[in-house]
């Protein structure tokens, strides 16, 4: 079987990439975007060159996406897996290869509850998939909120999968801040180490220490990506604070439904509030409750399982 699997031009399609091509046991090509491709060791396609469809209507007439036309054409993939990745999404369409979606952030147009909550929101993610062609024989929620007592109810159409997480148990009275390595690290490092009388350890998401001090810890302070509220929540880390970025949806998403879910609070892009900024952190690490949520006992399969699913269903 051979499939190919494309990211987006997000930071957070970087995670279930790299983690999806580990795990499956199948042939696996990747198109992505140097955002989306940062932690893979080789790249097929990269898609950086090959204007956006809303930025050049004529984006076809490319070379670069005629190249990538004949090749996808060439090595003519059982599997297409988009991550909300338009070009690739097309060509699917064109050559009637079999389609999966999967992205954390269909979860904005997949729960009636999420979307008429949070539409001012989370208009433009939920546009972006009305535009992708109405051709998926799957449209996946990649996310770990569809594995909470209580999560909420996805539209017909739409199914959960489990994100690939670290296989933890958190326990103890640490407190851990897990940050990504851009452009906000610097100063998300200052504020919560400057937090008086708390000891907080801060790491980036590639850091070696980081398991040993999430498994730890029974506080842990993340900037919302999926893979780190699910290394949390996977772990049993019952307090949690986000601080999301405001430009992207992935983080904003995440971080409302730790709140609406019990799971954890969101504080905001915490660093535009200048000298009120470690005083909001410090309080809300004093006066945080611990939130109370339970995981189902039968867990959403991750996304190679479903693949593993229907090959063997073909057979």
């Amino acid at each position: 079987m051979r499939i190919l699997y494309c990211a987006g031009s997000r930071k957070g399609s970087a995670y279930p990439l790299k983690y999806f091509v580990e795990n499956c046991k199948y042939e696996v090509k990747v198109a992505a975007y140097l955002k989306s491709g940062f932690l893979m060791d080789t790249i097929d396609w990269v898609l950086d060159a090959i204007p956006l469809p809303g930025d050049n209507p004529f984006f076809r007439d490319s070379s670069v996406y005629k190249i990538l036309l004949s090749d996808i054409d060439y090595y003519e993939p059982d599997l297409i897996i988009c991550d909300n990745e338009p070009h690739i999404a097309e060509i699917a369409q064109s050559f009637g290869i079999k389609l999966w979606y999967c992205s954390p952030i269909y979860l904005s147009y997949a729960s009636d509850f999420i979307f008429k909550k949070y539409e001012y929101r989370f208009r433009y993610p939920a546009k972006q998939l009305e535009n992708l062609p109405d051709c998926a024989e799957k449209i996946l929620v990649y996310s770990p909120f569809g594995d909470i007592v209580g999560a909420p109810a996805l539209k017909s159409g739409f199914e959960w999968v489990q994100p690939y997480h670290s296989n933890i148990s958190c326990a103890g009275d640490g407190k851990t801040a897990i940050l990504d390595t851009d452009g906000r690290t610097k100063v998300l490092r200052q504020i919560l180490k400057s937090i008086p009388s708390i000891d907080i350890n801060v790491f980036d998401r590639y850091s070696i220490e980081y398991m040993e001090h999430l498994s730890k810890a029974n506080w842990a302070f993340n900037t919302g990506y999926t893979t780190c509220i699910s290394d949390t929540i996977y772990g049993g880390v019952t307090k949690m604070c986000v601080a999301p970025y405001f430009q992207d949806e992935e983080t904003l998403l995440n971080a409302e439904l730790c709140r609406a879910l019990n799971v954890g609070e969101n504080l905001g892009q915490v660093e535009l509030m200048e000298n009120f900024a470690i005083h909001e952190v410090e309080k809300s690490i004093l006066s945080l409750n611990e939130k109370k949520y339970t995981l189902k006992n039968t867990r959403n399969k991750f996304l190679h399982e479903l693949v593993d699913q229907g090959e063997s269903l073909c057979i």
